[in-house]
């Protein structure tokens, strides 16, 4: 794994030597500690900066892990676990705290948590997303109707095809949700509520249009990176669809 740094040179991690062969997501806490999934082992391996593995850290989990998400002021880990259509949420020292039910979920595939410990999962068997408020009890968002979820098949505005992430930026000071609509190879914003906004697949100011993007994180308040792999790119777009660095 590559640890970037805006300006700087990456630091290489050589996961192999943690007893990690195929890790599939790897988030990195404002803290610097790095997590990075091991599916044949369902557990989230730990290493701090700069490359030393703290096994004291590693997180075991119940099923092989989907995607991963951070809650930067706690440094909870929030982990996706699509074949129990759970949550798990560990502490940076590695205990379990929760387990949330994400009720009639089909194959999700990305998690977002923002400031308030909200969760938005984009939930790919059923073409939608959906917000679980941690006020609530992790129930479904009332705003978003119906039942706290948004989008449907298909390829026009606010439809999915196979959506794999989401992210939620400010946009003027309002609450925007963001969405990999994977099978359609683009982005569409979306309104707090669900209501679709806008969409854009590359193109725009000339750039390269996605062929298949997959995950999505927000690293400024209005920049989102998006990975494309059949393109061999990581894509950063500002939060009105500008497309500003490959």
């Amino acid at each position: 794994v590559d640890q970037f740094v805006p300006g700087g040179e990456p630091v290489q991690v050589d996961l192999d030597r943690q007893g990690v062969f195929k890790p599939i997501v790897t988030v990195r806490t404002r803290g610097g500690l790095l997590y990075s999934t091991e599916p044949a082992l369902s557990t989230a391996l730990a290493v701090v900066p700069p490359t030393v593995f703290d096994p004291a850290r590693a997180v075991t989990l119940s099923d092989e892990v989907a995607d991963l998400a951070v809650h930067e002021a706690s440094g909870d880990v929030f982990a996706l676990l699509p074949a129990a259509n759970t949550v798990q949420v560990v502490s940076p020292d590695g205990d379990l705290l929760t387990t949330i039910a994400i009720a009639g979920a089909s194959q999700p595939r990305g998690l977002f948590v923002d400031d308030d410990r909200n969760l938005y999962i984009a939930d790919s068997g059923n073409n939608r997303v959906t917000k679980l408020r941690a006020n609530f009890g992790y129930s479904p968002d009332p705003l978003i109707f119906p039942s706290g979820s948004f989008g449907s098949t298909g390829s026009g505005d606010g439809e999915f095809d196979n959506p794999t992430d989401c992210v939620v930026a400010q946009v003027a000071g309002e609450e925007r949700i963001f969405v990999v609509d994977n099978g359609n190879a683009r982005i569409q914003r979306f309104n707090r509520a669900g209501v679709f906004e806008a969409a854009w697949d590359g193109t725009e100011n000339g750039g390269a249009a996605l062929l298949s993007p997959r995950s999505a994180a927000l690293v400024r308040p209005n920049e989102i990176v998006v990975t494309d792999g059949p393109a061999n790119s990581v894509r950063v777009f500002l939060a009105n669809g500008e497309s500003v660095a490959t």
